[in-house]
């Protein structure tokens, strides 16, 4: 005789509870796992005014390797019109700086590379293509994020002084995790 054992509200809700546990600390590791495995770069950047209400306190932080001339990138393939498309920017050292080499829509075999998306809309009358990383907000405590915001237009004004940095982790699948902010060789 085969019985069927009914799931009681009682084992529906483990079950819902344990899922939503699994799912929170998916996206957990999700966001994580380039500090723990990928490698350390440092890319050049430039200020911009944070505000919002909603975020928090935050510096926002442009990176010149986000806009990126069209001669990176093939004409002919349509995909490159698109906003929103995936694109992996091959990165090789200057320095102490991490620069732009080259650009896909395919993810490189070897290398660095970071993954970003192209922000912009259309390809005619535009020399360079706008493209975000995910990595362009730095939230800190508020007198921290006014030190580096302060400090992020001071390097703008002055051209003698050496440039800002953004410390980066990324993963060997392109994904970066913005780890902290240089300015002048100090972590801010």
């Amino acid at each position: 005789m085969n019985t069927i054992i009914k799931p009681s509200r009682y084992h529906l809700l483990i079950i819902a509870v344990v899922m939503q546990i699994l799912i929170l600390a998916g996206e957990y590791l999700n966001s994580v796992y380039p500090i723990w495995i990928g490698e350390k770069i440092e890319l050049a950047v430039r200020p911009v005014d944070p505000r919002s209400l909603f975020r928090g306190n935050y510096a926002r932080l442009d990176y010149d390797i986000e806009t990126i001339g069209k001669s990176f990138f093939d004409p002919k393939d349509f995909r490159w019109q698109r906003r929103g498309t995936i694109v992996y920017v091959a990165l090789q050292r200057q320095g102490e700086i991490w620069v732009p080499k080259s650009v896909s829509l395919k993810k490189p075999e070897q290398g660095i590379f970071i993954r970003g998306r192209l922000m912009t809309q259309t390809w005619k009358n535009v020399s360079k293509l706008k493209i975000r990383y995910g990595t362009e907000a730095y939230f800190a405590p508020p007198d921290k994020a006014r030190a580096i915001e302060n400090e992020l237009r001071k390097q703008g004004r002055n051209t003698d002084r050496p440039g800002a940095t953004a410390e980066i982790m990324v993963a060997p699948n392109g994904k970066a995790v913005l780890t902290g902010v240089k300015i002048d060789g100090v972590i801010m």
